[in-house]
């Protein structure tokens, strides 16, 4: 399995994704289902990451067209449980002013103790 959805309330869904390098055909079934999500009114969905997930440019532009379905539908996308070196990566990207990121899932549902930019040091 390669990912799972599942509701937690009525608005809310959590998609958790247990590929650690997801393919282009796995990225291409991740990206349906989160469109098919972010079509709908007012949703939340956050993405869960495994630790371990390595993001490739196709995942991340997909990310982005979920991002912008969702902003014309009125719906969210958090992204939770990041590996810290693509969360830097993001950082580095300015993609941190377009999407959410937490900790984990229950800061995510939350919106609580959401994570911010810290200092970046070039060595």
């Amino acid at each position: 399995m390669i990912f799972n959805i599942k509701s937690i309330e009525k608005n809310t869904d959590i998609v958790c994704i247990y590929s650690q390098r997801p393919a282009l055909s796995e990225c291409l079934l991740i990206s349906k289902v989160i469109n098919r999500q972010a079509k709908l009114k007012n949703r939340h969905i956050v993405i869960k990451f495994n630790r371990n997930t390595i993001l490739n440019n196709f995942f991340t532009e997909m990310l982005i067209s979920a991002k912008r379905i969702c902003d014309k539908n009125g719906s969210s996308i958090s992204l939770c449980a990041m590996n810290p070196d693509i969360l830097c990566i993001f950082y580095l990207l300015k993609l941190d002013s377009f999407f959410e990121f937490y900790e984990n899932e229950h800061d995510a549902f939350l919106r609580s103790n959401r994570l911010i930019k810290r200092r970046l040091k070039a060595v």
